[in-house]
């Protein structure tokens, strides 16, 4: 599969505006994600105590709307890539991605984890969602966004990509993997 075919065969949508089937397939992963987060993560310390009320096999439907409700209060979101089309039926359909970011009250967007199934990586995904990330954010009137942590080597690389392009993009690369989108 070429790196220019793959997001074309894929849907990608934030969560928040999710429709129907969209939002029950990642609503069901989100929740995985909160069960799970990866560990020692930005994601896994700042959670605490709220993703082992997600893990109960009895959790109330309650508990678990308060929770993506309490989240999108504070700002977070996900784009996700939803991949909805394959003619050789060889790739799983369903969602092979995202990438999780927190709006904050300055108008800057911290995209903090950015994540595609291991079997489609390789394939561009991760720039592409960053890119779709950047899209909503000129939406929104974002004015900076910040690209992962400043040890994070996949977000270093992809900063630096991102900079390399940055006329085409329309962004001011900072120090500390952040973007300043021009206006």
């Amino acid at each position: 599969m070429s790196k220019q075919k793959l997001p074309y065969l894929c849907d990608a949508f934030l969560y928040s505006e999710g429709k129907g089937i969209q939002k029950i397939i990642a609503r069901e992963y989100i929740l995985e994600k909160l069960r799970y987060p990866d560990k020692n993560s930005e994601f896994d310390k700042k959670s605490k105590i709220l993703k082992y009320f997600f893990r109960g096999p009895k959790v109330n439907k309650i508990v678990q709307n308060f929770g993506l409700w309490y989240l999108k209060e504070k700002g977070y979101n996900a784009l996700m890539l939803n991949l909805i089309e394959d003619s050789n039926n060889s790739l799983a359909k369903g969602i092979i991605g995202y990438a999780a970011f927190q709006i904050h009250s300055n108008k800057s967007l911290h995209i903090f984890s950015v994540e595609v199934l291991k079997k489609y990586r390789k394939n561009g995904l991760s720039r592409y969602m960053v890119e779709k990330v950047l899209e909503e954010a000129r939406k929104k009137k974002i004015k900076k966004i910040r690209i992962g942590g400043g040890t994070n080597k996949s977000a270093n690389h992809v900063h630096k990509n991102f900079a390399k392009r940055a006329k085409e993009l329309r962004i001011l690369p900072h120090k500390g993997n952040w973007l300043e989108i021009v206006y």
